[in-house]
């Protein structure tokens, strides 16, 4: 029995960009397919990130005209992490046994589908697919990046310089991703925690198909430092250390202070005075981004709610209860407002 693969593409205002490139995704279903590799159950699944185009009618379209194509709509957006997050819990539901999850721009050479399907069946759960050029950009980009990634790597969280968004998942990869139930998740960071067997392709980028990309080089480094927070203690570590080596040099200040060798009394005791207020607002500034996220979690919101999907019989079976339930309501709310309102038409 072959396993059921379900591609999973998150889209955001890419209502020109979607017709461009779903029929390369639905070409590369059918290869696989065709050659054995999966089976004829796997799908095409849209995840609309709260898209305010025409985004959602065009995937719409797209399930209509072929059974392959399915699609769920989210009610804003929770940006690409979310909706991968979604559209995997979602294909998880619907009996996905490996999920592969890609930008819809065109970027990403869908022909290394086949080696991460094979790299999986090999053994790997997690299996990225690396762009050649990005597979030693920690190593050239040196400096803080390099060191940010060195320090996760200590503190347990394999974090990897080149990897993105696309990566296919194993039924066991989706199994321990669910027993994490953070409210703000970010699947590399938690999978760089899981300790599964990984593996990576690597793959040439080809040149997006149309419209803007959403992703810029400041803020992969913000989101990396942002990973840091999420997933180790070391920012306070650091400042632990920091703030014990400000005290060393406040000692050292008042010897050389009192030896009479630092030139003005008052300059070299007001400049670590000032360099103890930047240690304190540095300390109090990293406990903040762990309070902060310490009071998301508390207040326990989902990620993510579904608006619509493509097909009600895609629904998992909880919700597709959930659907009856509210069908009954609301038909028994308007046989309820029939009586009423012929009343008042007798009044008239």
């Amino acid at each position: 029995m072959q396993d059921v693969l379900y591609i999973v593409i998150p889209c955001y205002n890419e209502e020109n960009v979607l017709p461009l490139t779903a029929g390369t995704f639905l070409q590369e279903i059918k290869d696989l397919t065709e050659k054995g590799k999966i089976s004829d159950r796997s799908r095409i699944l849209f995840v609309n990130d709260g898209s305010t185009d025409r985004t959602w009618e065009v995937i719409r379209a797209l399930a209509m005209e072929e059974e392959l194509y399915t699609g769920m709509s989210l009610t804003r957006n929770c940006g690409t992490a979310g909706a991968l997050l979604a559209g995997i819990r979602e294909a998880a539901e619907l009996g996905a046994d490996m999920v592969v999850s890609l930008d819809c721009d065109g970027q990403d050479d869908v022909k290394a589908m086949e080696k991460m399907v094979d790299a999986c069946r090999a053994g790997s759960h997690i299996v990225y697919a690396v762009p050649e050029e990005e597979k030693g950009e920690g190593k050239k980009s040196g400096g803080l990046k390099q060191y940010l990634f060195s320090l996760a790597g200590k503190a347990g969280a394999d974090l990897r310089p080149g990897r993105g968004d696309y990566r296919l998942l194993s039924s066991r990869a989706m199994k321990v991703l669910s027993l994490y139930t953070e409210t703000d998740q970010d699947p590399d960071g938690i999978l760089s925690l899981t300790g599964l067997e990984t593996a990576e392709i690597p793959t040439a980028s080809r040149t997006r198909a149309g419209g803007k990309s959403r992703k810029k080089a400041g803020k992969k480094q913000a989101g990396l430092i942002g990973r840091i927070f999420d997933l180790t203690l070391i920012p306070l570590h650091l400042v632990s250390a920091a703030g014990f080596g400000a005290a060393l040099l406040s000692l050292l200040g008042l010897v050389l202070t009192l030896a009479g060798g630092a030139g003005e009394a008052w300059t070299l005791p007001m400049c670590l005075l000032f360099f103890l207020f930047g240690v304190q607002l540095l300390g109090l500034g990293v406990i903040g981004q762990y309070m902060a996220r310490i009071y998301t979690e508390t207040k326990k919101r989902p990620g993510y709610l579904v608006a619509a999907r493509t097909r009600e019989d895609a629904l998992p079976a909880g919700e597709q209860i959930l659907l009856e339930e509210d069908k009954k309501d609301a038909a028994g709310e308007e046989a309820f407002r029939a009586p009423a309102q012929e009343e008042k038409e007798i009044s008239r």
